[in-house]
């Protein structure tokens, strides 16, 4: 093997080692870059195949070197270039692109081309019979193709011409401007010039003519510059791009606080209002309920109402005729706020006609026909009613309940529930429904105590609930004097149990009679 060292020779090798050296580097520093991105990825893996590619060239194309096995080695690098090529172009295309298993037979020329070159290595009579097909002199390749080497060129024409026509479909489709500059640099620089120069090379080889060292030295050195400066010129997009990002989002931020401005100005607008609105809703339902404790020879009463939100779902009601009072009322609609509001005021309507026109029926059909007309007041709109309705005659006591918490009674020391079965919630079916009467005789000195679910339903600081255990605790230690006197007692019970009556999550209402 004889090796000329001349000017040229040395000039070719030293263009190729440069080459090789800067194709390492650029291949390492877009690794590093972001070793998480898909094209980062195939890019780099597709540099290192040049490489493998183009450094046996610089060594027999330079020194005029006719070495099969050389040859044979950089094909096997080669026959993979078109389809990594074709990967890197899918991934510049879409950047979450993953090789999908119908693209698997991209790998099956390689794996033949490889495989039979590998035979050749081993097998020495195979390798001295390839060596009669192929020559270096004056640094140009000759060589007989064959129909593996048609595998190889045509395998290595057809995937980068795919990938170029994929990555071409990529600079239209791109919108992010520095992106598409990108893509556009990498069509006309780092993808087109090598191609051109693998298909120019393999043409002209199945055409049987010399490749000269000196154009692909030639090319590879265009290719080199021109990759520098899109890299220089990508750098200087990158900051062009973000300074104008930066001012666009300046700009942006600035009319997004003027709207933001606007808008907490309509806001504060619209909540002014609904105060209004809100705060007018809290007179209308006070003067709507009774302002004061009627005043009677037989029952001496007492209430307190504490809304959760200014309009209370809870509502009251004392019933007085020919100046006697006749019956007591407590009531507590589903749900908070203004709508609920509406719909006690409706409710206590209903309800007090139906206790005045029904004196002499039983007291459960006054609830029945209080339902059936309070469905067809507000109809299907999700709002219903709990409540007690008692009728006072002397000492007698007629007691309804509509799934309301029950009624208690305090005979001097002790505590007790008034059991009523009770009936189903009012206004959510217009259908009969039955409501039991219960009555009982009330002695002088007793007291009668009726109450909202949000008075028992009141959570403790530790998270536990006041319960009807400890109310009826409460009213039993009250000291038997007035009616006001017993409910001052609950009322500090409850305050102290939940640390502030401010902290009640529902309305609480608490009615206390006492038998005169």
């Amino acid at each position: 093997m004889n090796i000329h060292l001349t000017q040229q020779t040395l000039t070719l090798f030293l263009v190729s080692v440069v080459s090789i050296i800067f194709l390492g580097a650029i291949s390492l520093t877009v690794y590093f870059h972001n070793r998480r991105s898909r094209v980062n990825q195939l890019f780099s893996l597709y540099l290192f195949l040049i490489i493998g590619w183009l450094a046996p060239a610089a060594i027999y194309i330079s020194f005029s070197i006719s070495v099969a096995e050389m040859i044979l080695v950089q094909m096997m690098p080669g026959s993979l270039l078109g389809t990594m090529f074709y990967f890197f172009s899918r991934a510049i295309y879409r950047s979450d692109y993953s090789i999908k298993p119908v693209e698997y037979p991209l790998f099956i020329p390689p794996a033949i081309i490889i495989g039979y070159n590998i035979m050749i290595l081993l097998d020495p009579a195979m390798l001295e019979q390839y060596r009669a097909t192929v020559a270096v002199t004056n640094f140009a390749l000759t060589r007989k193709p064959d129909a593996l080497y048609a595998l190889y060129s045509v395998n290595l024409i057809v995937t980068f011409l795919a990938g170029l026509v994929i990555i071409g479909l990529s600079c239209v489709r791109e919108k992010d401007p520095p992106t598409r500059k990108r893509n556009i640099w990498i069509f006309l620089v780092l993808v087109l010039t090598v191609p051109v120069l693998l298909v120019i090379v393999n043409i002209m080889t199945l055409l049987g003519s010399a490749t000269r060292g000196e154009a692909v030295s030639l090319i590879l050195t265009v290719s080199i510059v021109l990759i520098g400066f899109s890299i220089v010129r990508q750098r200087a997009w990158t900051i062009e791009y973000l300074l104008d990002v930066i001012r666009d989002r300046e700009g942006k931020l600035a009319q997004a606080n003027r709207e933001l401005t606007a808008a907490n100005g309509r806001l504060l607008a619209a909540q002014e209002i609904a105060q209004r609105d809100l705060n007018m809703a809290v007179n209308v339902q006070r003067t709507f309920l009774p302002s004061e404790a009627p005043a009677s020879d037989e029952w001496e009463l007492s209430y307190f109402l504490h809304p959760m939100a200014g309009v209370s779902g809870d509502f009251y009601d004392f019933y007085v005729l020919d100046g006697r009072l006749t019956g007591v009322g407590i009531f507590d609609v589903s749900g908070h706020g203004i709508a609920s509001g509406l719909v006690t005021m409706i409710a206590k309507s209903i309800i007090f006609r139906n206790f005045k026109k029904n004196t002499g029926a039983d007291l459960g059909g006054v609830f029945d026909r209080s339902n059936h007309e309070l469905y067809h007041e507000i109809g299907m709109s999700g709002f219903y009613l709990t409540g007690i309705l008692l009728r006072l005659s002397g000492g007698r006591v007629e007691y309804a309940n509509a799934n309301h918490p029950q009624l208690l009674l305090k005979r001097g020391s002790s505590a007790e529930r008034i059991v009523n079965n009770g009936g189903f919630f009012i206004g959510m079916f217009p259908d009969h429904r039955e409501y039991e009467t219960v009555s009982f005789d009330c002695a002088p000195g007793d007291f009668l105590v009726l109450y909202s679910d949000g008075v028992i339903e009141a959570a403790g600081e530790n998270g536990a609930i006041l319960g009807e255990e400890r109310l009826r605790s409460l009213l039993a230690g009250a000291p038997a004097g007035s009616a006001s006197a017993v409910l001052d007692r609950l009322v500090a019970g409850l305050t102290d149990f939940t640390g502030g009556l401010e902290l009640l999550k529902d309305d609480a209402t608490i009615i206390v009679l006492k038998k005169l």
